[in-house]
């Protein structure tokens, strides 16, 4: 009977090799993203169900689309997805409201993204569009 010893760098190779099968194969691929892309996609999906009447009440009365607005200068929106940024009194603290940091993530999305039918081809569209713009890095402790 022989018993054979693993080094420690072929240990480590095998963790490293194992973890990454897990971390594709059964992690959620929001967790792939850094934490401020996870949350415009946080964002970006509580909008989308605010938009099409899935979200709460009280998100849904948050937004208006340039197409509902009745001013002329509108008119050009009038078949977009665009949604309008209210106006913000402080800079500092009105940027990161919910309806002004929302509107402004949704409006920055292109329009393949936003006129998604379900929620389901949403989330997909919106997850690869943050992936492709993903660059990865990676760190090796010595």
């Amino acid at each position: 009977m022989q018993i054979s010893w693993m080094s420690t760098s072929q240990r480590q190779c095998q963790t490293a090799n194992l973890s990454s099968f897990f971390f594709s194969r059964f992690m959620p691929t929001v967790h792939r993203l850094h934490v401020p892309e996870r949350i415009s996609f946080k964002l970006a999906v509580l909008t989308y169900r605010a938009i099409h009447g899935t979200a709460p009440t009280y998100l849904q009365s948050c937004f208006t689309r340039l197409a509902d607005m009745t001013p002329r200068q509108w008119l050009r929106f009038s078949t977009s997805q665009r949604l309008a940024v209210p106006p913000v009194q402080l800079t500092t603290v009105g940027k990161r409201a919910f309806p002004v940091s929302a509107a402004n993530i949704w409006n920055n999305l292109p329009s393949h993204v936003t006129s998604a039918q379900s929620l389901a081809i949403f989330r997909q569209r919106l997850e690869n569009l943050y992936l492709q713009n993903h660059t990865w890095t990676f760190t090796f402790d010595s």
